[in-house]
């Protein structure tokens, strides 16, 4: 962690050092192809992880747009020289404003970021920010007005030329705050100490690939109702379940925990895509602890069919 906050650190320093030298507004939402941030529920009665990642670009109405998906939704997002975050609203067919980054610290500016979300306020550009990312004096910090009892975001924390560090919104559930937990872009690189699953697909080998990585310095303890570990399931584009790898196995019903970690473990799977058409799929893929949900990841890919 020490390395990682240290180079964090220095890459702050020098591109506010560079921005400063030309007047510039610090970037605080660095979209580029290829970025991306995950986020994990560290308040809040449910817990949970979102992702915001850059998968494109586009022109609309003679401006450029990056596509990302935030927080499960897909919107167009640009910076505008003045520093200015600006989002495409493709059904009202105009610009609507996202964030108001170069508004001073005390300003209010109005925003549509949700029917409950209608302005924000910069509550200060050198804020104390301590969180799984590690401890900085330069954050930005957000706090809006929202118009719904429970639902809206109450506050938003961004670091220059990193990204958003934290996320705090209402739902019927009560407040949940999201901390960034990793993120990569061409000037940074967050990790922390963490236990994650993920998932990948190799529609080409058909093969997938389940990491438990636990990067704390303690182990984790895994809890089981049986002797199976982990399972995946295939849904087609109707999301229809086409192919479940545990459905022809059978498994020790036996209670049973393991204690994992400093470590990653890898599951490889082999899947019968010859025997599936051409398309879209969906894989979801989880450990089958007593707790449910904890470990699990979903991943799209496409499949062109057998040769």
């Amino acid at each position: 962690m020490r390395g990682t906050r240290t180079f964090i650190a220095s890459a702050l320093l020098l591109s506010a050092a560079v921005a400063a030298a030309f007047g510039a507004e610090p970037d605080y939402f660095p979209l580029a192809v290829g970025n991306s941030w995950v986020y994990r529920v560290t308040e809040g009665r449910i817990p949970g992880t979102e992702v915001v990642e850059v998968s494109g670009t586009a022109t609309i109405e003679g401006r450029n747009y990056f596509r990302v998906k935030f927080f499960g939704r897909d919107v167009f997002l640009r910076t505008a020289s003045d520093g200015t975050l600006y989002e495409y609203d493709a059904n009202a067919k105009r610009e609507k404003v996202w964030i108001a980054f170069a508004a001073e610290t005390g300003q209010t500016f109005a925003t549509e970021r949700d029917n409950c979300t209608r302005s924000g306020k910069i509550d200060g550009k050198a804020v104390k920010y301590s969180g799984p990312a590690g401890t900085f004096t330069n954050a930005l910090q957000i706090s809006f007005v929202q118009s719904c009892s429970d639902a809206g975001i109450q506050s938003e924390t961004y670091l220059p030329y990193v990204g958003m560090v934290e996320h705090v919104e209402d739902n019927i559930a009560g407040a949940r705050k999201y901390s960034l937990v990793y993120s990569r872009t061409g000037v940074t690189e967050v990790t922390t100490q963490e236990t994650r699953f993920s998932l990948s697909i190799d529609a080409s080998a058909s093969t997938a690939r389940l990491t438990l990585r636990n990067t704390t310095p303690d182990p984790v303890s895994l809890a089981f109702s049986s002797g199976q570990s982990f399972d995946l399931k295939l849904r087609n584009e109707k999301g229809d379940v086409v192919y479940v790898w545990s459905a022809d196995k059978l498994f020790a019903q036996v209670l049973r925990s393991e204690s994992f970690g400093p470590a990653e473990r890898n599951y490889v799977i082999l899947l019968p895509l010859e025997n599936l058409p051409a398309g879209k799929y969906v894989a979801d893929a989880f450990l089958t602890t007593t707790a449910p949900g904890i470990y699990a990841a979903s991943v799209g890919f496409e499949y062109k069919g057998s040769r």
